[in-house]
């Protein structure tokens, strides 16, 4: 089994998720599409890693590469692939599923509480469990997904449309040098607070990675094996 990660920045990538793939014995390979990385066949990878980044999955124009992007993710979508989008790529798998993205009321930055709304098989998220955020915009539903998840700041947190496309808007990878540096690459999104916006001393504090970690681990065993 191959994985492959979409990378939009270079400040977000596998993280965890790879480790996980490494420690399950799977491969993998990732592809710097902002960096003009050459979106390789998706035919060619079992699971698809859909990564964030600060652009918004409207700014085509500002990002050009986002524009082929969407045309290789409906190409993958149109070929059954099992796909996770996380946050930005969350986004553009509802773009590509036909569901509105747009600003979110408040910025969610740190380390807020979810609550599962659907059981199923293959989040199997607990009622509550406490991931990394780090957006302002949102998605929609997709036209026959599940909705799964929401926060108090976010209505729509997870989808899953046809049993293995998923979408999450929290960072189930994080890690304590991710979470670094993305404060030190949009440090800016804090500067305009909010209830739902934590200081970087508190987004650093020693939190709960093994939970997170293992609700990914749950995710990709879900996934890599049969549908």
């Amino acid at each position: 089994m191959n994985a492959l990660f979409l990378k939009h920045v270079p400040f977000e990538g596998p993280a965890a998720a790879g480790k996980i793939l490494e420690r399950m014995g799977i491969g993998y390979r990732t592809c710097d599409v902002c960096d003009g990385g050459v979106l390789p066949d998706h035919g060619a990878y079992d699971l698809l890693f859909v990564m964030g980044g600060p652009m918004g999955a409207y700014d085509e124009a500002a990002f050009p590469w986002l524009a082929p992007e969407l045309r290789w993710l409906e190409g993958a979508v149109a070929a059954d692939k099992k796909i996770v989008g996380i946050c930005l790529g969350a986004q553009l798998l509802a773009r590509v599923l036909g569901a509105g993205v747009r600003k979110n009321p408040v910025s969610e930055i740190g380390w807020f509480p979810v609550t599962r709304l659907v059981h199923e098989p293959v989040t199997r998220f607990p009622e509550e469990f406490t991931p990394f955020h780090w957006h302002g915009d949102t998605f929609d539903i997709p036209s026959g997904a599940i909705r799964l998840a929401r926060s108090e700041a976010c209505e729509n947190q997870a989808f899953l449309y046809g049993g293995g496309i998923l979408g999450l808007q929290f960072h189930l990878e994080a890690t304590r040098e991710g979470i670094g540096d993305l404060i030190a690459n949009c440090g800016a999104d804090c500067s305009t607070g909010g209830p739902f916006v934590q200081e970087a001393g508190d987004m650093l504090k020693p939190r709960d990675m093994k939970g997170i970690h293992g609700l990914m681990k749950g995710i990709i065993a879900s996934l890599a094996g049969p549908r």
